[in-house]
């Protein structure tokens, strides 16, 4: 059987995030009355874009993760790709949340490398043989 630990984990982190991303946006539409789309309303604006965000970044870069476990790449890469995955989430939705450019910024540069290394991780094998 393949067990995909570091993915799992990964998964349950990132399924918290969405979670955690997508109540504040409910809530936002309840109390502006804007049950689609975001109006004019800034900080709903924000919290949809945080989520929306997360959630085109996310799962991409989890096979990514899944794919290299599955390719028993190294346990070490295969860590610091899923790691890379959490925080560039974390921060790009922080930053976009709490108006601080940098995190935004940091995050959008940490998404792009966990993109990247894991390609790179995936493609490498092919290039050897």
């Amino acid at each position: 059987m393949l067990e995909l630990k570091v993915t799992a984990l990964t998964a349950a982190i990132l399924a918290l995030g969405l979670v955690a991303l997508s109540l504040p946006v409910s809530l936002r539409r309840r109390k502006v009355g804007i049950s689609l789309g975001m109006g004019d309303d800034a900080v709903l604006t924000r919290l949809v874009r945080a989520h929306g965000n997360f959630a085109e970044y996310a799962p991409l870069s989890l096979i990514v993760v899944a794919l290299l476990e599955m390719a028993h790449g190294p346990g070490g890469l295969v860590c610091w790709v899923a790691a890379l995955l959490v925080a560039s989430r974390a921060l790009h939705a922080l930053g976009l949340l709490v108006t601080i450019f940098p995190l935004r910024v940091l995050g959008t540069i940490l998404g792009q490398a966990t993109l990247i290394v894991g390609a790179i991780g995936l493609i490498m094998p092919f290039l050897r043989s």
